[in-house]
């Protein structure tokens, strides 16, 4: 094994033989004579002999080398060689990422070099670099992008409902300093931040370092009553 590869590296892989006794594919990493075992339930596809893809380092073993397309690292690797140019030229960061497999991808991005605030403004600097890219050659989730954020509270909303919906939100309350988020969020958009079976929080949960998130709904009439007596 070259020093080359590390745990979490991004690295580009032949499929040489599948191993449906280990239920795992036999890859040799390209440019290089290292073997490594990608397993079917890390794949993002069916490969067939022959086939190229890219794979983070999963873990090493000795000689004994494992892949993963299923990971969040994986998710941060690729992105940051998609968007290079913008990490480089724009000073932006790919801080964090949560996947369900199969479902969803939510990444947070910092931007620390300019004065993007929300995820509207975050979204309009990444689209002229993100419109050509075929993601679902990387990825077989849906993916989108947050603004990260130093500030739990502020990063909490924003991973659960890019790119905002700030008005449905009527108390953010912070607790075990910052381990817990409660929100109470306008019932008509509940939904919306809750996801359907409950993968929208479990992905913000992710997102946010596991911070445990609770949500509330309220009325229209008790909303409009708390509002008048701010």
């Amino acid at each position: 094994m070259t020093t080359e590869y590390k745990i979490g590296y991004l690295a580009a892989f032949i499929v040489l033989k599948a191993m449906p006794d280990y239920d795992s594919y036999l890859t040799k990493l390209l440019n290089s004579e290292v073997l490594a075992l990608l397993p079917k339930k890390y794949a993002r596809k069916e490969f067939k002999i022959g086939e190229t893809g890219m794979a983070s380092i999963y873990d090493i073993n000795g000689a004994r080398v494992t892949l993963t397309q299923r990971s969040p690292q994986y998710v941060r690797r690729v992105l940051e060689y998609l968007l290079a140019d913008l990490c480089i030229n724009q000073g932006v960061l790919i801080k964090r990422s949560s996947i369900i497999i199969e479902k969803y991808i939510k990444v947070a991005v910092d931007t620390p070099n300019s004065h993007i605030g929300n995820s509207y403004e975050l979204y309009d600097m990444l689209k002229q670099y993100i419109e050509d890219i075929r993601f679902e050659d990387y990825f077989s989730e849906k993916l989108s992008f947050v603004k990260y954020s130093s500030n739990i509270k502020e990063f909490v909303v924003n991973a659960l409902c890019p790119p905002g919906h700030l008005e449905s939100i009527e108390v953010i309350t912070s607790f075990d300093n910052g381990k817990e988020i409660h929100l109470v969020i306008d019932n008509r958009y509940l939904g919306l931040f809750i996801g359907k079976r409950g993968l929208n929080i479990a992905l913000a949960s992710k997102l946010c370092n596991n911070v445990k998130i609770e949500i509330k709904g309220i009325s229209t009439e008790v909303i409009e009553q708390y509002r008048s007596r701010r």
